[in-house]
């Protein structure tokens, strides 16, 4: 990259984005462009701000969540909230989470995280503790 933007990143405030297009542009910088797209996100105010670059952690969360949509779209997986495990498992939902927290669950086996919520995977509960799969009642 060119030794301008170097300065202005390292500063920790840069002009605007049309200043910092132009100087780029005006440089006649084909590497910039040659180069793999990053993606940046701005932080700050209209008057000062700073461009960080999010580029790693976007594409690791996309990664993730192509992880979990492959272990999901098995055939048979549906996802069960606390309550409908209490009711597969006829307990009281305060029972299912103690189970959870002695570690009777195993995460990426019966439960995932998703966003902050707890869903367990049906197939894999009924198959390890005994369950019967059925269609309802």
């Amino acid at each position: 990259m060119q030794k301008g933007w170097i300065k202005k990143q390292k500063s920790g405030s840069i002009g605007s984005s049309e200043e910092l297009f132009d100087s780029l542009i005006g440089r006649g910088d084909e590497d910039l462009f040659a180069a793999k797209p990053r993606i940046f996100l701005k932080s700050g105010d209209n008057g000062d701000f700073r461009l960080v670059d999010i580029t790693d952690q976007y594409h690791a969360l996309v990664k993730k969540v192509n992880e979990l949509e492959k272990k999901l779209t098995k055939e048979g997986n549906v996802l069960l909230t606390v309550s409908e495990v209490a009711e597969l498992f006829r307990c009281h939902e305060q029972h299912v989470r103690n189970m959870k927290s002695k570690g009777k669950f195993r995460e990426d086996r019966h439960y995932i995280n998703f966003g902050g919520k707890v869903l367990f995977v049906k197939e894999n509960l009924c198959k390890d503790f005994g369950l019967r799969v059925g269609s309802g009642g």
